[in-house]
C-alpha cells in the first residue's frame, strides 16, 4: 500500500502526509518493497519520485493485487462502508494472508504451521486476529480438524489471485533484470 501511495502522489512527503505515517516509516516500507523484488523500483529525484520500469511493472501488478482484496473484503463485508473496507484492506498483513492460506489449504493447525515452517501458536494467534480485524468468523474447529467457513474460501480465492500477481510481478522483474524467461499461468 505504502509503495502505491508514494507511486500515485509521487512524492514520499506527500505520500507520508496522506498515510499519516512519518517519512522515514514509507521510506522504510518502500526499500522493503524494493529489497523484495531486488530492484530499484523509485527514481529519486530532487521534485519527488517516478517510477523505474520496474516500478511500473510492479505498480500495474500491486494494484490488481489490491484489487482482488478489495473485491474479497467486499464480498465477506458487503454492507460494511467503503471507508471500513479500505482501512480493512490496508491492515492486512502478509502473515495473516499466509495463515489463511495454508490453513484453507491443510485444514489443520499443526499440519499448516509445519507448512509454513512456523510454530501452531503463531498461525493460531495470526488467524484468529484476521478473524478479529475481518470481525467474522472464518474457521470452525470440528473432530476432523479446522473446517474454512464458506466465507473463509471465497476470500481465500481471492487471496491466491493476490498472491500470485506479486508473484508474478517478481518473476516479470527477475526476467526484466537477468534477461530472464518465464511461465505465465492462465486462470
Amino acid at each position: 500500500y505504502f509503495f502505491m501511495e508514494v507511486a500515485r502522489l509521487k512524492s514520499v512527503t506527500a505520500a507520508a502526509r496522506s498515510i499519516h505515517l512519518s517519512q522515514p516509516a514509507i521510506t522504510q516500507a518502500v526499500a522493503n518493497v524494493e529489497l523484495y523484488f531486488n530492484t530499484t523500483l523509485l527514481n529519486r529525484i530532487s521534485s519527488g519520485v517516478t517510477l523505474t520500469d520496474a516500478g511500473l511493472l510492479c505498480q500495474e501488478r500491486i494494484a490488481r493485487a489490491f484489487s482482488q482484496f478489495q473485491e474479497g473484503v467486499s464480498e465477506l463485508l458487503k454492507s460494511a462502508p467503503a471507508a471500513t473496507r479500505a482501512k480493512l484492506i490496508r491492515s492486512l498483513t502478509t502473515a495473516q494472508i499466509d495463515a489463511l492460506l495454508a490453513l484453507v489449504e491443510h485444514r489443520n493447525f499443526s499440519a499448516a504451521a509445519r507448512a509454513r515452517s512456523v510454530s501452531q501458536p503463531t498461525i493460531y494467534r495470526t488467524a484468529r486476529d484476521l478473524e478479529r480485524l475481518l470481525n467474522i468468523p472464518l474457521f470452525e474447529r470440528t473432530s476432523y480438524g479446522v473446517v474454512p467457513t464458506r466465507d473463509a474460501e471465497r476470500f481465500a480465492r481471492r487471496a491466491k489471485l493476490a498472491v500470485a500477481e506479486i508473484a508474478q510481478a517478481q518473476a516479470e522483474i527477475s526476467s526484466m533484470i537477468a534477461g530472464e524467461s518465464g511461465r505465465t499461468v492462465v486462470g
